[in-house]
């Protein structure tokens, strides 16, 4: 009688174990009962002609429902929006943009550069198709739902730099006081314009003038001004007192200055050597220690071949170190764009780039014209 009642409670446990077992599975998400997230604006089949005018106003917010899945305690949705020529049916699907909430807003400018980045001809109306990619985890597109597309009509303008350059010239530089081989700084943005290039040192000076050849207009500093920054003094014509050319840092080398002549002011930052790349996108993951060493082309031009997956990249100019850091600026796209710079830890910490699939890039920075190319191998 012990021997059957010992064999009985073996039975029942065996038995209660399964059951608990069998009870404690994680539900399996199948995604085709997933309601997807449907988009509630703008309207389909809604008309857009940019104007640059209007480059600062808001053009039209994205705006979504929320997938509804078959059962609750999921972790967050996450949402991918992607593009595409209307007639192309998204055979080739264009990454925009990689989104936690349930919105995105765009101005006009915005929209142009997005447009512009992903080669949409200016001034015609083009059927540009929007969809939306949804996920429960943030990297996990196996169990991404599709929503259905919304076509606008979209008329991008150009946005051809027109803007001149400036130069930068004097004894501090390797053009010398010649005004007419003074060196030329690349535009940034409007007003805005970088240069990275040798300064002499302590006792040397620099100015920037409009025109080779011509001494004014021409940007010079204030008795404030130092070899980190200051104010810019503008001279418009030759009738105007010269302003006190800007001084040099301290130590002789390779430096980036931003001369910004619609704000009226001057920065100057030691010039990298070294640029490296990382981010979950790359080989080197978030790991500042084992960034990737990019090749550097010289005037503050940087290049690297190499595998990246759908997700996002950085540059930093120091193994181990967050700043100086460079990320994505407004606009930029997983093609080109402008970046932003970090110059210490106690500044913000810039957007991500972000890379819209897997495969090989060559990738070049400027840090001079602050910009970046990823170019599909």
């Amino acid at each position: 009688m012990k021997k059957i009642s010992i064999l009985y409670i073996g039975i029942m446990s065996l038995l209660l174990m399964y059951s608990c077992n069998k009870d404690d599975k994680d539900p399996v998400l199948n995604t085709s009962e997933v309601k997807p997230a449907a988009f509630t604006s703008p309207a389909a089949g809604a008309t857009f002609v940019l104007l640059e005018d209007n480059k600062d106003q808001v053009l039209t917010k994205f705006t979504w429902t929320a997938p509804e899945y078959s059962f609750s305690e999921l972790a967050n949705t996450s949402y991918r929006l992607e593009m595409d020529l209307a007639a192309n049916n998204f055979s080739s699907p264009i990454f925009v943009k990689n989104i936690d909430g349930n919105e995105i807003e765009y101005t006009v400018g915005a929209m142009n550069i997005l447009m512009l980045n992903n080669n949409i001809p200016i001034e015609v109306s083009t059927a540009v198709s929007f969809r939306l990619l949804s996920h429960i985890t943030s990297h996990n597109t196996g169990e991404s739902t599709i929503s259905e597309p919304i076509t606008l009509y979209i008329t991008p303008y150009s946005e051809e730099v027109i803007y001149k350059s400036i130069y930068m010239l004097g004894d501090g530089t390797d053009a010398g006081w010649t005004n007419t081989i003074a060196l030329p700084a690349s535009y940034i943005s409007e007003g805005k314009f970088g240069i990275v290039a040798n300064l002499g040192g302590a006792g040397k000076y620099f100015k920037f003038i409009s025109m080779l050849g011509l001494w004014a207009p021409q940007w010079g500093t204030d008795t404030e001004g130092t070899g980190t920054g200051g104010n810019l003094v503008y001279r418009p014509d030759e009738t105007v007192t010269d302003p006190p050319a800007m001084p040099c840092p301290d130590a002789a080398g390779l430096y980036r200055i931003v001369a910004d002549t619609a704000n009226l002011t001057y920065a100057v930052y030691p010039a990298p050597t070294s640029l490296y790349l990382l981010g979950d996108g790359s080989l080197a993951g978030w790991d500042n220690t084992a960034a990737l060493e990019m090749t550097n082309n010289g005037n503050g031009k940087f290049s690297i071949t190499t595998a990246l997956t759908a997700a996002d990249i950085k540059f930093i100019e120091n193994l181990g170190q967050w700043a100086p850091q460079w990320g994505s600026a407004d606009g930029a796209s997983n093609l080109k764009g402008s970046i932003s710079y970090r110059a210490t830890e106690a500044d913000p910490d810039p957007a991500s780039i972000p890379v819209a699939e897997a495969g090989t890039y060559l990738i070049e920075v400027d840090l001079a014209a602050q910009t970046y190319k990823l170019i599909h191998q």
